[in-house]
């Protein structure tokens, strides 16, 4: 019995480890030069003490500090240096295909009606509306039955009021770009606009970054039936995955008109 505790105390000197970690890493700036990634790792494995064998140097000679001095030891690793990254991306940044420019969405089409304009809509958590009303909000009755899409000012001989300034940006990383300037359009409309003048277009780059990972390790230890002998073993299994990218969320600014 006494020599069945000894194997056991002796087994569970094993120091069994597993680790599994997964890192994701961006940036908060936007444009150029921003980097993000994501990093996952998973790891099994056992160690025990008799693997550790520790070397003592021979005895230094304190008054010495050359290489050759009796007992010198260098350090075992040199110092980590860190060099900064190579940027993202070389000049201007070409936007994803979330964005597209109005002087090419507009070319076939610039006057739209409240259903149409709903359809484009389609996902109204998709874009997030920032108005700067001049007015109140009108009755339905006095909302346009059709709104016109500009990029330069009216003409001179028109009357025109401004009525609000919008702002609108995507906010679901599938929202294209029509969908954005519809929900613009919709905003105008409520507050009696019949025309947008769209003044600024862009993309807010976002970096995205995501990572996971698993690990697994198990131990075991056993005895003869003679107790003569016994055994330790050990095995483990680790998956791990990660992915990182940019996405690119269009915004629009306009200003609401109504055009007489």
């Amino acid at each position: 019995m006494i020599k069945k505790i000894s194997v056991i105390t002796v087994s569970l000197l094993a120091v069994v480890f597993f680790s599994a970690n997964a890192m994701a890493v961006m940036d908060e700036c936007q444009g150029p030069g921003c980097s993000a990634y994501a990093d996952a790792n998973a790891s099994a494995g056992i160690d025990t003490v008799n693997d550790i064998n520790i070397q003592f140097p021979e005895a230094r000679d304190l008054t010495r500090t050359q290489v050759d001095a009796k007992g010198y030891r260098g350090f075992a690793n040199p110092a980590e240096t860190n060099y900064p990254g190579m940027p993202g991306y070389f000049g201007t940044a070409t936007p994803g295909s979330s964005f597209q420019s109005v002087k090419t969405a507009l070319i076939y089409k610039d006057v739209f009606t409240e259903p149409e304009l709903t359809k484009l809509a389609k996902d109204p958590f998709g874009s997030k509306v920032i108005v700067t009303p001049l007015v109140d909000k009108v009755g339905d009755k006095d909302k346009a039955e059709f709104m016109k899409m500009l990029l330069m000012k009216p003409g001179e001989d028109l009357k025109v009021e401004i009525v609000g300034y919008i702002t609108v940006k995507a906010t679901g990383k599938n929202t294209v770009s029509m969908e954005v300037l519809a929900e613009a359009a919709l905003a105008a409309r409520d507050l009696g606009a019949n025309v947008i003048h769209i003044t600024a277009e862009g993309v807010d780059r976002e970096l995205k970054a995501f990572g996971w990972g698993i690990g697994l390790s198990y131990t075991r230890a056993s005895i003869s039936d003679s107790e003569q002998g016994g055994g330790v073993a050990a095995g483990g299994t680790g998956i791990s995955g990660g992915s990182a990218g940019y996405v690119d969320m269009p915004w629009f600014q306009v200003f609401a008109l109504k055009v007489q």
